[in-house]
This record gives C-alpha cells, structure tokens and sequence, in this order.
C-alpha cells in the first residue's frame, strides 16, 4: 500500500499525464523513484514505477513506461532483491498494461528474464513460460519458441504446439517435404537437449504432444496410433531418433543395449542427412547421463530391418507392461500465467 506522500504524488502527477505533459511526469517519477531508492524506499519506488508505467501505458506512451520498468528491475538488481511472489506479480501487472503485439513488451520481456534467470532458477523456469505466452499472444513466434524451450512442462506442450502450427501452414501452401523435415528435425533436437539436460518429463511432454497432433495434420508420418501413455510409431527417420531415445531414457539402464544401437545406427542416419554435429554431442550425453555409456562413434547408417527391431523392442506395440510408457510427471501450474 502506498504512503500519505506517495499517494499525493501520484495524484499530481496522474494528473500531468491526463493533461498531455507526458515527458514532465515521466523525468518526474524517475527523479522521485531515485530518491526513494537512495533512502532504501524500495516498497515505496515500486509502487510508483509500477503505477506510472501502467499509467504511461494507458496513454500510450509504452517508451517511456519501459524506461520506468527497466529503472525498477534495475532497482531490485542493485538492492540485490530476489524475484518473490510479490516481486512477480508486480512485473506481470506492468506487463498486462504493454499491448501484446509491442515491441517494448519483448523488451520489457527480455529484461525481466535476465534479472530472474540470475537469481533463481525455479523462478525462471516458471516466467519463461509466462513470458512464452505473452510472445505468443503477440505473434512474436520465434521470441516465444525460446522461452518455451526454458520453461516448464506446460512450455513444452506449448512449444509442440507452435511447431504444429507452423506445419499447419506449410501443408496448408502445399510446399513439399523439405520444410517439414525441418521442423522434424528442429523437435528432435529440442527433445534430444532437453533429455542431455535431465529433463526426461519435457521431452516426452513435447514428443508425446507433437506426434499426438501430426497424425491429424499429416497422417501419412505416423504409421500407428498411440494407446494413451505411448508415443505412435513414426515415418521420419528424425521423430524416430527423438521418440525412441526417450523411451529410451525412460527406461532407464534397461534400455541401455537398444540406446547404444540408437546412436551408433539412426542417431549416424540424421546426422549424414542433416550434418549437424550437436546430435553425436547431445547422444554422447545421454548415453552417459541415463545408461554410463562411453561416447559413439557415429558412422555406420542402419538398415530398415535394424531399426524396426530397435522400434519393437522398445515400444513393444504397447502390449508389454516393461515396454509400456509411464505416464508423464505432473504438470506445475506456472506463476503469473
């Protein structure tokens, strides 16, 4: 709650802003949002940062707001002020006030997520996919595809979706394979980084969303309907590498044999066709992180034979209770979402 001198401030200075003096009341709060600072009135600085850019926003002059809001992230910086739930919902009721499709909320955005991601690591997890959602809202696909990928269970569903969306559109132009292998291989890689990072639960949220949905938007990759908790069988040699070394993953030690042939077979099979060298370096980690597997050499490219056993032997057509999927951890309700 605001003091008996801050209210009237406020109140002064609202009304320079409805009187069009927007330049005036903007030097206004920074001066007095400085002095706060300097007697450590940090409550007292952001309650007036964070009115006067929700008001500098309702007149749309969103410069001046990012100004006020990157002096207050800087404030919480310098004071050495972790992001609380009180920090949090602050930022986000800043954030509301930007339209979704500005530039300065991306960079308000941008900002944010520096401080955070400095300071507590739960934190960011969960504003990323905040953050993912107000890129999204704003069309900004690439910037919302980067904070997904940090984010949590719920980032990865969203993320699925996005690159869905983005085939939905190439199938809609009719442009041919070469387009979607590349979406293919981009899912591949993002579940292959987040199986290198431990994050077993986020690479099977987004494989199992993906694969779900590409059957009803291209039949022809997904050869077998999944029984819930199982991933489909696929036709892209990409998705294989990504949903098997899951399952893969998953299984754990028991796996380790069937993983091995994943790597030194399929996983050599993408990366001649793709060349590119992070998927020996992300399977090298896996093999070691999940099975204590020594690094591969990928070289020798399999034969349809090989990778069908490898396929059955992990999937096992969803009749095996030892090959069946668990089902994925519990999805964390994201704070400020």
């Amino acid at each position: 709650m605001a003091s008996v001198g801050t209210a009237k401030t406020l109140r002064k200075l609202e009304r320079s802003i409805e009187a069009g003096d927007y330049y005036g009341a903007h030097q206004i709060y920074l001066t007095i949002c400085t002095r706060y600072v300097k007697l450590r009135k940090y409550d007292e600085a952001q309650h007036l940062f964070v009115s006067g850019a929700k008001l500098l926003c309702s007149h749309s002059q969103l410069g001046s707001a990012l100004e006020l809001l990157e002096t207050l992230i800087q404030m919480w910086e310098d004071a050495g002020i972790e992001p609380s739930t009180e920090r949090l919902e602050a930022l986000v009721e800043v954030l509301d006030a930007f339209p979704t499709d500005s530039d300065q909320l991306l960079l308000c955005i941008k900002r944010a997520n520096r401080w955070i991601t400095k300071t507590d690591a739960d934190a960011a997890e969960q504003m990323s996919h905040c953050f993912g959602l107000y890129a999204l809202a704003g069309r900004h696909y690439d910037d919302a595809i980067g904070y997904f990928k940090k984010g949590n269970l719920l980032s990865a569903e969203a993320l699925a979706r996005v690159l869905l969306a983005r085939i939905k559109v190439l199938v809609k132009r009719n442009v041919g394979q070469g387009p979607l292998e590349g979406i293919f291989l981009h899912l591949c890689m993002v579940a292959l980084s987040f199986l290198s990072t431990g994050k077993v639960g986020h690479a099977f949220s987004l494989v199992k969303t993906f694969l779900d949905e590409l059957a009803e938007v291209v039949p022809s990759q997904v050869s077998q309907t999944a029984e819930t908790g199982d991933l489909p069988y696929v036709e892209d040699e990409r998705l294989q590498l990504a949903s098997l070394s899951v399952i893969a993953a998953q299984r754990g030690d028991n796996a380790a044999d069937e993983f091995n042939q994943i790597r030194e077979s399929l996983g050599s099979r993408v990366f001649h066709e793709t060349e590119n060298p992070d998927i020996g370096t992300k399977l090298d980690t896996i093999g070691q992180m999940y099975f204590s597997l020594p690094p591969a050499k990928i070289g020798h490219q399999p034969g349809n034979n090989m990778l069908a056993d490898l396929m059955s032997a992990l999937m096992g057509g969803g009749t095996s209770s030892n090959n069946a999927l668990p089902p994925p951890p519990h999805a964390p309700t994201p704070s400020g979402s």
